[in-house]
């Protein structure tokens, strides 16, 4: 029957159809492959000879009786079908015979890791709280992190922290804050992570969102070469005699390589100017910008936009 497809007519091609319970067996007879082909072919040969294969891959069945719930139920008939003996999973699961001392077992596995809710005192700052815990999981001792953190500080230093610890750590610090090993994290202005041409970075502040957006249009418009969030700094002494380092936030790269440094700024504080002053007195530029500052360069962007 090797290629017989090609010169099959179309009665021997309606007998072997008849013959055959699937298109698989069928392709096999008429010497067809396993292609995309042969199936296409196999499907126009079937159209063309106009034959019935409706009994193709229909299944035969038989009927059993659930042995726990007595009800009748159809499988098919092959060797998977025929080793049914239940109608479903639930039928299934509810003839298992189960020991009292394996019911023992899975109860006492299950309170194992039952979780439940109770009322806890924080030992730090003496408020209740509600705390999810388990029998092998006491769950928290304290409310929050910062009431743990205050109660570890006090077991560490039960006398407190001594003035000469205090200053090593300050010292400490603003050594590695001179060096730019840490930025400021801190402050009661919220941070945001801004995309810009130079990749995505944090800011604080919408002031300083916003200058993002001014420097990068900007720069797109080729007005300015370049920009950074700096890590540039500047060291100032209050009235006081005591030295500070001061962050600057923008650095502006101007097309004829100078360049310069914006400071967004909601409102003057204390030292502000001392800070100002500094950068000045190093001959660097600096410009503040105010709100009504960073609102004059977006009307201007705004402007150009819409013409």
């Amino acid at each position: 029957m090797d290629k017989l497809y090609k010169t099959i007519s179309r009665e021997d091609f309606i007998k072997i159809s008849l013959l055959c319970k699937s298109k698989s067996e069928f392709k096999r007879k008429l010497g067809l492959g396993k292609s995309d082909w042969s199936s296409d072919k196999l499907n126009k040969m079937i159209i063309e000879y106009n034959a019935d294969v409706s009994h193709f891959n229909v299944k035969n069945t038989l009927n059993k009786i659930c042995l726990y719930c007595n009800s009748e139920f159809a499988v098919n008939d092959n060797k998977h079908g025929r080793s049914k003996k239940f109608c479903s999973k639930s039928c299934g699961c509810k003839s298992r015979i189960v020991s009292d001392e394996t019911k023992r077992k899975i109860s006492e596995k299950n309170t194992k890791y039952k979780k439940f809710k109770i009322d806890k005192l924080c030992p730090e700052c003496e408020n209740e709280f509600i705390d999810i815990v388990s029998e092998n999981n006491d769950g928290r001792t304290f409310c929050c992190r910062r009431c743990a953190g205050k109660y570890s500080l006090k077991n560490a230093h039960p006398n407190g922290i001594s003035d000469e610890t205090k200053r090593k750590l300050s010292d400490g610090r603003k050594k590695l804050f001179k060096e730019g090993k840490v930025k400021v994290t801190g402050g009661k202005t919220k941070w945001y992570t801004v995309s810009t041409s130079n990749g995505d970075i944090r800011v604080q502040g919408t002031y300083e969102v916003r200058t993002c957006k001014i420097l990068d249009e900007w720069k797109l418009s080729n007005k300015i070469k370049n920009w950074e969030y700096t890590n540039d700094r500047v060291a100032y002494v209050w009235e006081d005699g005591s030295n500070h380092m001061y962050l600057l936030d923008f650095k502006v790269f101007e097309n004829d390589g100078s360049f310069y440094y914006i400071e967004p700024k909601g409102y003057i504080r204390e030292h502000d100017r001392e800070k100002w002053d500094s950068v000045n007195k190093r001959g660097y530029k600096l410009e503040v910008w105010f709100k009504e500052t960073i609102e004059h360069h977006e009307r201007i962007l705004w402007e150009c936009s819409s013409d």
